[in-house]
């Protein structure tokens, strides 16, 4: 999801504030949005971001967005912004998408510039030179089993083991080769969305499913 206005839009379930410290809760079906607290921080208000493609809260409460012009950390009061102007290793400001790992790192995907790590304080990176097949990440997802997918722009999708990424490029499905997005559902199932297939991982399989599923048996592969 992309929000193209310099805009981002909280309601704040209590006092209409964020906390920092204190996690966010789901709102109220039952509730009108009306009658929740809404704030409003744009340009004038010290985000200068066009594009958020990707917003997520870390453990200790922060609320992290991937931008256009980088990664920004809110406090709740103040953006910080993370680019390659103020972290002079960063290789891209095109933040993509935004996962939290067990052991409190912050993994970021990167347009043209790798993978990214943030953890207390320090930013580690990764590229093509030395551990991807891609520099052009688009999704970076961590599973319930704490698993790190990556997926790339033209270059599929792999798993994050042993400080690489093992990739995942079946010759029987060619086109698993542009992941947009991926989710896991209630039975632990994760899923795949491409650019113009979806695919689904269960059990260490992966089956294309078309856009018309009527009557139609999936194939699938064993990955494992």
């Amino acid at each position: 999801m992309i929000l193209t206005l310099r805009k981002i839009f909280i309601v704040a379930v209590m006092c209409g504030a964020v906390c920092v410290h204190n996690a966010l809760f789901a709102l109220d079906p039952s509730k009108k949005v009306t009658q929740y607290g809404l704030d409003i921080w744009d340009e004038a208000r010290g985000l200068s971001a066009f594009a958020i493609h990707a917003i997520t809260q870390t453990r200790d409460g922060y609320i992290w967005l991937g931008t256009d012009i980088g990664l920004i950390r809110f406090d709740g009061v103040e953006f910080t912004v993370f680019n390659p102007e103020t972290v002079p290793l960063m290789p891209d400001n095109s933040i993509m998408s935004l996962s939290e790992d067990s052991e409190g790192n912050l993994w970021f995907a990167m347009l043209r510039g790798g993978l990214g790590k943030y953890h207390q304080g320090i930013f580690s990176f990764y590229s093509k030179e030395n551990c991807l097949p891609s520099n052009e990440v688009a999704e970076v997802f961590v599973d319930s089993k704490n698993t790190l997918w990556v997926g790339f722009m033209h270059a599929g999708i792999g798993r994050w083991e042993n400080g690489k990424v093992n990739l995942i490029l079946p010759d029987e499905i060619p086109h698993l080769n542009n992941v947009r997005t991926i989710f896991e559902d209630s039975k632990h199932t994760i899923w795949f969305g491409t650019g113009n297939f979806k695919f689904l991982n269960s059990d260490n399989v992966i089956a294309k499913i078309p856009q018309t599923t009527i009557g139609y048996e999936y194939p699938s592969i064993n990955f494992s």
